[in-house]
């Protein structure tokens, strides 16, 4: 009995997994930590680059870069690179 249920886990785990793209595949294998993580890292990746965003709208509105290092909290060096 137990064997039948470890395989029927073992089958439906490689299933699940095929039908998964690359990404899901490897949050699987993940800890709960692990994915935690991940999904900080993605949410400060996503924050900075709206902070990109809204600095280049700036610039273009001849918005002083200091103002705008105030503001947004990327340094003035990042922002002189967007211009």
């Amino acid at each position: 009995m137990i064997d039948i249920v470890t395989e029927y886990k073992n089958n439906l785990h490689k299933v699940v997994l095929h039908c998964l793209n690359k990404k899901n595949k490897y949050m699987v294998h993940l800890s709960e930590e692990e994915r935690l993580q991940e999904r900080a890292e993605g949410k400060q990746k996503g924050e900075q680059k709206e902070r990109i965003k809204i600095a280049k709208k700036l610039l273009h509105q001849n918005m002083d870069i200091v103002f705008i290092s105030s503001i947004i909290g990327l340094s003035e060096k990042e922002i002189e690179l967007l211009n």
